[in-house]
């Protein structure tokens, strides 16, 4: 994941972005462990999705 974050910062983006779902726990919690957090909606879900779509985001 750090390799993850380098990359995204040594390309020029100041935020890094990703949908998940509720139940992809390590999912969150990989994301959480490297600062993510709970981010607006950024693009569009189908609204069957939208009740267990979380969007995570971290300053890079």
């Amino acid at each position: 994941m750090t390799a993850c974050v380098d990359a995204i910062r040594n390309r020029g983006y100041a935020i890094a972005r990703s949908p998940t779902v509720t139940f992809t726990k390590e999912a969150i919690e990989l994301c959480d462990a490297f600062g993510c957090k709970r981010g607006n909606i950024f693009r569009s879900v189908m609204p069957i999705l939208s009740p267990i779509t979380i969007f995570m985001e971290r300053e890079s």
